[in-house]
């Protein structure tokens, strides 16, 4: 997806220009999809850090299934992936890789909300679990 207003020449020079002499950037010259990640129409979608949008963006979720209390992710590598479980509070409460079938037994887990992250090659998903 283009951006809505395409970065100029000027723009760019001037984002080099106060890298030099600051020595910070601005992320919305440098990712002109960013802008779409927080004011578009991808605010309720994880921002993967690249130019990518969602739709560019290999099948990447996650389900979690109430009754056997397992989590499935729909992952491409799922033995090179790893995932964060945090609470509320944002104190990590288990971490880990994944199984070859990308499942994560969650039996151990009390009622409540949490929120998982998962990290795949160079991709990384946020989700809300409720059990």
């Amino acid at each position: 997806m283009e951006p809505k207003r395409p970065v100029s020449k000027k723009e760019i020079n001037r984002n080099e220009a106060v890298y030099e002499l600051q020595g910070n950037r601005n992320p919305f010259i440098d990712y002109p999809v960013l802008s779409e990640y927080v004011w578009g129409e991808y605010t309720d979608e994880t921002w993967s850090g690249d130019n990518a949008t969602p739709e560019e963006e290999p099948d990447f979720y996650v389900h979690y299934d109430f009754s056997s209390k397992i989590l499935f992710a729909k992952i491409l590598y799922p033995e090179s992936s790893v995932y964060k479980i945090y609470n509320l509070s944002g104190i990590i409460i288990s971490e880990g890789s994944f199984s070859s079938d990308a499942t994560i037994n969650l039996s151990d887990l009390s009622k409540g909300m949490y929120i998982i992250v998962i990290y795949s090659n160079k991709h990384r998903k946020t989700a809300k679990i409720l059990i």
